[in-house]
């Protein structure tokens, strides 16, 4: 999980979840290979109303808790429209989010209500993927995607 601090000599002003460079340097340098999570966008330290094209685009790959989902799936519609996000690089982000779902044999479409969130993470799935199923450089990545 990458948090929404500004690290002024890598990042400049720009958190850590908006940062290209930043999250190119976790993967390329220091060889993370697994999910990339923000912390959760609704956060006052996230970028400008936590802009979830603006993440994938630096990389992410899972937006956490965006203020408003509706808008969150609009700006990147509209971003992959304007060409300022590749479909590409959505569709990478959304295939290995799926790939996690599966190895942990979570339902590909699963969406947790955040009234129920409590109910699924004790779910034998939930916990074999926290136990693995999308384990990065030494941690571990919890995956639950709500409406």
């Amino acid at each position: 999980m990458v948090g929404h601090l500004a690290i002024r000599a890598i990042t400049g002003t720009v958190p850590a979840t908006a940062s290209e460079v930043l999250l190119r340097r976790l993967r390329e340098e220091l060889g993370v290979t697994g999910c990339l999570i923000t912390d959760a966008l609704n956060m006052g330290g996230a970028i400008a109303g936590g802009d979830v094209s603006a993440v994938l685009k630096a990389g992410m790959d899972l937006a956490l808790m965006p203020r408003d989902p509706e808008d969150a799936l609009a700006s990147v519609t509209r971003a992959v429209e304007s060409g300022q996000l590749s479909e590409a690089r959505v569709r990478d982000a959304a295939e290995y989010v799926h790939s996690l779902k599966q190895r942990s044999g979570l339902p590909a479409g699963m969406l947790v209500d955040p009234e129920q969130v409590s109910e699924e993470v004790g779910t034998e799935a939930a916990a074999g993927l926290a136990d693995g199923g999308g384990a990065s450089a030494g941690g571990k990545c919890t995956l639950l995607t709500w409406h």
